[in-house]
């Protein structure tokens, strides 16, 4: 089941920049319904998160677990090189950040530029 939260979580880049991604909470065993989130041709990048509670901080926190990015998140979702690793990590959230087609890979790179995503081989 996947589920609108109405809930932002923001992720700064490199830059400077604050990117505010809209998030979901899942429990799927694909990541296929995904791409009935999106209309053809929606771009954005996309993030994988775990929540936990952060006993020291009193608070949810969110691990970093892969951003992508997509220039048709109505499709992207089939067949995705990261799907196994992301459900393995049991990963319980997904957000997006919707941009025009010549934003995603900049922002992509921003973001990852100034977070630790698990999943990301260019980050770690």
């Amino acid at each position: 089941m996947i589920k609108y939260l109405n809930q932002i979580l923001i992720l700064n880049g490199i830059s400077g920049t604050n990117y505010e991604f809209q998030l979901y909470s899942f429990n799927t065993f694909t990541l296929l319904g995904f791409c009935k989130l999106f209309k053809e041709n929606d771009c954005g990048v996309y993030i994988f998160t775990k929540e936990h509670y952060a006993y020291k901080e009193e608070e949810y926190q969110h691990d970093l677990i892969y951003c992508g990015e997509s220039i048709d998140l109505s499709t992207r979702f089939y067949d995705h090189h990261r799907e196994k690793d992301i459900l393995e990590v049991k990963a319980t959230h997904f957000g997006v950040l919707f941009c025009y087609k010549n934003q995603t890979k900049s922002f992509e790179k921003d973001i990852l530029a100034n977070n630790d995503f698990m999943l990301n081989v260019m980050n770690n």
